[in-house]
């Protein structure tokens, strides 16, 4: 008849049961999900067929003994995987219904189910790739890091070398007093506990434990500013700060220096094509409403209007392949939207600085002085 054409044209698993849980109805696209005929089931419990994970059966067990004092089920779809007459995972989204005798008695449920095991396969490995992918986002960083590193401690390490070798030759001369080498000693010290923090810095980058912490923002983005200071002086940048001294922020401190890695990285590969003299990156924080804002600032030029809404979607990119995967602003935006509660905008800005006028991009984060979770 007519129900039963409709029945067995539908896309969906369709099955009905009555109030023991008993199948009444499988309809074609059940059959060919399932790979059971409708006469195979008819009759049968739908946790004793065998599609049900044992996970489940108690579930639907106490489903069913307190279907007759139901008023409405839940509207809301939910998944479950089912095994076909093979064994095979299936993964459907259900939805379900009551239904009625003539005397508007529960006489059992009709389940709608859609088939979304290829649906579910694609997301796990997009997630995956994606999982891949900000990996090795993190170990580009940290390669960036270690020649940050490199470049940092040549310095100090010379100084050192200078110092310890002076007081050797100054002692075989005989020249060497109490001030020289009171001298030599504040030197060695000094740049020791320079390479003793920078050390600090890169482990705590590295090591991304995400804990909460009360921080002070200024001296978390002073020691962003240590991790990054080789690079700034390879590139030429002008750093220019303007930091509120007492913002006290609980959050997590590890994420927001690599949230501020990634923006400063895209501003350092924006300002390569700029004069020397024109490279500038600001960084700004203030509160405003209970929450925390830091804007950070560049004179790169600036983004296309057609590609600034497109920045912090995940894979997409300006650069070549070889120079980026797309995923450093994307992640920034994760950790301050998802993780922090926040906001994250970037805008096209002209500005004048010393009497010129520089074009470039603001990256305004904003986020509640202390976030939840």
């Amino acid at each position: 008849d007519r129900s039963q054409f409709y029945l067995d044209t539908a896309e969906v698993l369709l099955v009905a049961l009555d109030t023991q849980g008993r199948v009444t109805m499988l309809n074609r696209k059940g059959e060919e999900l399932l790979g059971y005929k409708e006469e195979e089931v008819l009759g049968k419990a739908w946790f004793e067929i065998g599609v049900l994970p044992r996970e489940i059966e108690e579930n639907i067990h106490q489903f069913f003994n307190n279907l007759i004092f139901m008023k409405e089920l839940p509207k809301k779809s939910v998944e479950h995987s089912l095994l076909d007459k093979n064994g095979k995972e299936v993964v459907v989204s259900f939805r379900n219904a009551l239904l009625f005798d003539k005397e508007h008695n529960i006489s059992g449920v009709l389940s709608s189910g859609t088939d979304i095991t290829e649906k579910i396969r694609v997301e796990k490995e997009f997630q995956l790739q994606k999982e891949q992918l900000f990996k090795s986002e993190k170990m580009a960083a940290m390669g960036s890091m270690i020649g940050n590193i490199a470049h940092q401690w040549r310095q100090p390490l010379s100084a050192i070398t200078v110092a310890s070798s002076g007081i050797q030759v100054q002692h075989e001369l005989g020249m060497l007093n109490e001030d020289k080498l009171n001298q030599a000693c504040e030197i060695i010290n000094k740049n020791a506990q320079y390479l003793s923090q920078t050390i600090d810095d890169f482990r705590n980058f590295i090591k991304g434990d995400r804990e909460k912490k009360t921080f002070n923002l200024k001296a978390n983005i002073e020691s962003f500013m240590g991790l990054v200071e080789g690079t700034i002086k390879s590139n030429n940048l002008n750093m220019i700060l303007n930091l509120e001294d007492n913002i006290l922020v609980t959050a997590y401190p590890n994420e927001l220096i690599q949230c501020i890695m990634n923006i400063f990285n895209n501003s350092k590969d924006a300002l390569k094509v700029i004069e020397e003299d024109d490279r500038y990156i600001f960084i700004d924080t203030y509160t405003k409403d209970n929450n925390v804002v830091i804007e950070m600032k560049d004179s790169g030029g600036g983004i296309p209007d057609e590609v600034i809404s497109h920045i912090f979607e995940p894979y997409f990119t300006t650069k070549h392949q070889s120079q980026g995967t797309g995923l450093g602003l994307h992640m920034s935006y994760k950790i301050i939207v998802d993780g922090f509660g926040g906001t994250l905008n970037a805008t096209n800005t002209t500005f004048e600085w010393e009497n010129k006028e520089l074009k470039g991009v603001i990256m305004t984060i904003e986020f509640p002085l202390i976030v939840e979770k």
